[in-house]
């Protein structure tokens, strides 16, 4: 029987770094991971689309031009609370 191993390489996407730990587990049972250089914290996929670091860049940007949250929600398809 021959066993193989997927290996996965992470890097962060903010400082694109490669020194990545595992940092436990978020509530919705997603794996947390951490960047060892800038120790922020990150998930490699998001439960939600407002918490992914380039939707949240967008959000900030339409928020500056004065659109408003249902707007945003719509337009980036993001649930609002």
């Amino acid at each position: 029987m021959i066993m193989y191993q997927v290996i996965k390489k992470l890097t962060y996407p903010h400082c694109h770094n490669a020194k990545i730990v595992k940092n436990g587990k978020k509530s919705n049972g997603q794996q947390n991971y951490k960047c060892k250089v800038c120790h922020k914290q990150f998930q490699e996929q998001y439960f939600y689309n407002a918490c992914n670091p380039e939707i949240k860049v967008l959000i900030q940007c339409m928020l500056l031009r004065r659109n408003s949250v249902r707007n945003i929600s719509q337009v980036l398809m993001v649930r609002s609370v």
